[in-house]
């Protein structure tokens, strides 16, 4: 059908829109940037950024310090790194910053071993960039590492040169073959590996303060919680991170540098003892889109309740859940900062339902509105005009959305998943759970918030499933 002159108006006011809701990070100083830590009503709690910040300058003196930075998997960490990245250089460190999905397998297990060589890899890459020097670290990498993996880089006809580092990169993230025969080569030489490691780092420091900074170097590498396995090897990848960040987390430590390690946040929040490896362990929460409940027995005796059996958990039915204004709003501005809202909704309630339904995951948010986009400019394209979304339009899009959750958790998983609404905890269950509630977590099935304490929920695509409708009358 041919458009007339407004509606062609109305496609291209769609069409910007659908080019800025995208995924990618953005920092400080990009306009689609929306500084979450200081709208008002702190709609995400206390400021991790600041935390990991904060504790770089407490560990000045001393010249170094490791750390771990977690968020789920399109939250806006990246886009957070990339802030914590711009304050640390206003504080006067230069900063390497490295995404592990470059130079790491995401799906099969880590080692130390391997990481540590894909960071070497990257950190020479990175480096060379910010110095200009096309050949900086080259050699460095690779009279260190390179002297232990010389068999398989001959057996490949890797070139000893800068080019043959990005080889080794792309290997290493690409070829599970190629990492598993490093890790073979490297087994049992972690020490070893570590000791050249520092060599080559403490090369990389004086590379980049030729300028005589007297602040040392910032280390972040990002995106290494996004390593999970596929199939039967997930609780197999599960384990190796695990060990990854507590048996080996001293050899994440680097002389000389501040480091900030990105991994899961179930390690956090499933191992009690996880703080105790590191200077400092932040969490980025969801944006709180609802409060918690009024205070009830589940509230007031929170511990008791997450150990308690299946029967006293089942009998227990949560209050209502109001809306947080401030979360809804910081939601609000944040979406108008990818363009003009105007032509989308018949009205501002269906932008507060898409909200309300993401549960404050800002990747499932935009991913909805890309959504609402398309969906708009074919029913514009179909009646030859300028076309809004309706109620029945975007209850279709929060269905297909809530369906994704609904079909990822088994009847099996209600009790436990019930005990974290009631109590905002994460109830303890036998060992043989923790993998199951790691997967639950990872998959944003259950999500952490602030305001004040952190505390756990449920999707709210759950909810009907948790507690049918004639229990909550």
């Amino acid at each position: 059908m041919p458009l007339n002159a407004e509606t062609k108006v109305w496609i291209a006011k769609l069409d910007e829109l659908a080019g800025n809701l995208v995924e990618t990070p953005v920092g400080p100083g990009d306009p689609l940037y929306l500084a979450f830590h200081e709208a008002k009503g702190n709609p995400r709690g206390q400021d991790p950024v600041e935390d990991l910040r904060q504790t770089i300058a407490s560990n000045a003196r001393y010249g170094q310090s490791v750390q771990v930075f977690s968020g789920f998997r399109g939250t806006g960490k990246s886009s957070e790194l990339l802030r914590l990245k711009s304050n640390l250089e206003e504080d006067g460190h230069e900063v390497v910053l490295i995404r592990a999905g470059d130079y790491v397998n995401m799906f099969s297990p880590p080692q130390a071993t391997d990481v540590l060589v894909s960071v070497a890899a990257g950190v020479a890459q990175e480096v060379a960039r910010l110095t200009g020097e096309d050949r900086c670290l080259v050699e460095s990498f690779w009279n260190k590492l390179g002297n232990l993996l010389r068999t398989e880089v001959a057996a490949e006809g890797i070139e000893l040169t800068a080019g043959g580092i990005a080889t080794v990169r792309m290997k290493l993230s690409r070829e599970p073959t190629f990492k598993e025969r490093i890790q073979e080569v490297l087994k049992g030489r972690l020490a070893e590996l570590f000791r050249e490691m520092t060599m080559f780092m403490t090369e990389a420091r004086q590379k980049l303060l030729l300028d005589g900074v007297a602040l040392a170097p910032v280390l972040i590498v990002d995106d290494l919680e996004k390593i999970q396995g596929v199939g039967e090897d997930q609780e197999r990848v599960r384990q190796a991170v695990e060990h990854l960040f507590t048996s080996t987390a001293w050899a994440l430590a680097m002389k000389g540098w501040h480091v900030v390690w990105t991994c899961p946040p179930y390690l956090q929040l499933l191992n009690a003892a996880f703080p105790s490896y590191f200077a400092m362990c932040a969490i980025l929460p969801m944006v709180r889109v609802r409060r918690r409940s009024a205070p009830t027995l589940a509230e007031a005796d929170g511990p008791r309740l997450a150990a308690a059996g299946r029967s006293e958990a089942d009998k227990t039915v949560p209050a209502p859940r109001e809306v947080d204004a401030a979360g809804l709003t910081s939601l609000i501005e944040c979406m108008r900062k990818r363009g003009d809202l105007e032509p989308l909704f018949e009205s501002t309630d269906l932008l507060e339902q898409l909200i309300l339904a993401s549960c404050g995951h800002l990747r499932d948010l935009v991913s909805m509105m890309s959504l609402a986009v398309t969906r708009a400019r074919g029913k514009s394209m179909r009646l030859g005009l300028a076309a809004r979304l309706g109620k029945e339009d975007v209850d279709i899009i929060v269905s297909d959305h809530y369906l994704r959750f609904r079909n990822a958790v088994a009847t099996s998983d209600y009790v436990w998943l019930r005990r974290v609404s009631l109590t905002g905890l994460l109830p303890a269950e036998d060992l043989s759970y923790v993998s199951r509630a790691a997967k639950l977590l990872d998959t944003a099935v259950v999500m952490t918030y602030r305001n004040g304490d952190r505390w756990c929920d449920v999707h709210e695509a759950l909810r009907p499933d948790l507690w049918p409708a004639k229990e909550l009358q």
